[in-house]
């Protein structure tokens, strides 16, 4: 009951970030006909200051996600651990001995992940081609990629190295996973969280590579029994990512020389 009540707050709070961008979306409607008659230089004016309004925009909404929902859910789960009258080593196994062989473990886990996530969403990509759908990349990694150097391109890095990787093992796999466990349903808790954790993303072409490193997190939390590992190996997943967007790596040129037989 507990963790039902978890998931309404939070699909609460969500909706309460929406109407707050909802009611804060500065951006006014377009006059096609006006836009004609104005100056090429005008033109470039309107442009640059469109893209920074753009640019801070985008941080702002973010900084509006990251509040409603992995800061309230972060909290929620703070409030959890307090009602259940329990440590957060004893929740969690945070604390726990041995973490230098689980860190290792984690970084073991990116070093296969990475490339193998990668290979799997260009695939996906590929068959949304042939089948005649778009496909997209997540909304934050286009922010990512369209942040200028400086304050949003660190705020956007803290936020998917540090605050994301934190507040998702926690609910994903500290508490969705072990209470679905717990009540006899193991096969559900592996694969109904890590469907879930593929979906929270919003991304068809991600949704499998994912969904895969769902699977190896709650493997790596099962062996070390130590949620600082899927953290880690989040995290660390997330920066190799983060880098490879801010030096524009494009793994569609791997696909294209991977041997076909």
């Amino acid at each position: 009951m507990a963790v039902v009540r978890l998931i309404c707050w939070i699909w609460v709070s969500i909706c309460c970030g929406a109407l707050c961008l909802h009611l804060a979306n500065p951006s006014p409607p377009t006059d096609a006909a006006t836009a004609e008659e104005v100056a090429p230089t005008e033109q470039n004016r309107d442009a640059e200051k469109e893209a920074a309004a753009d640019s801070g925009w985008n941080l702002f909404s973010l900084s509006v996600n990251v509040c409603f929902l992995h800061g309230v859910t972060l909290i929620l789960i703070f409030h959890l651990v307090r009602q259940h009258q329990t440590t957060w080593r004893e929740a969690f196994g945070i604390g726990s001995p041995g973490f230098g062989k689980a860190a290792l473990m984690a970084t073991g886990i990116v070093v296969v992940a990475v490339p193998l996530t990668l290979f799997f969403a260009v695939a996906s990509a590929q068959v949304m081609e042939a089948l005649n759908a778009q496909p997209k990349t997540q909304q934050a990694v286009q922010m990512a990629e369209a942040a200028a150097p400086g304050f949003n391109r660190f705020a956007l890095g803290a936020i998917a190295i540090l605050i994301a990787p934190l507040v998702e093992e926690l609910l994903f796999r500290g508490v969705f996973y072990p209470t679905i466990k717990q009540s006899g349903y193991p096969r559900l808790a592996v694969y109904g969280t890590s469907l879930l954790f593929a979906l929270s993303h919003g991304n068809a072409m991600t949704f499998l590579p994912l969904a895969l490193l769902s699977l190896a997190l709650i493997w790596l939390y099962e062996k070390t029994n130590n949620l600082l590992a899927p953290i880690l190996a989040h995290s660390l997943f997330n920066a190799a990512n983060f880098v490879m967007i801010i030096l524009k790596v494009d793994p569609r040129v791997w696909l294209k020389n991977f041997p076909h037989g």
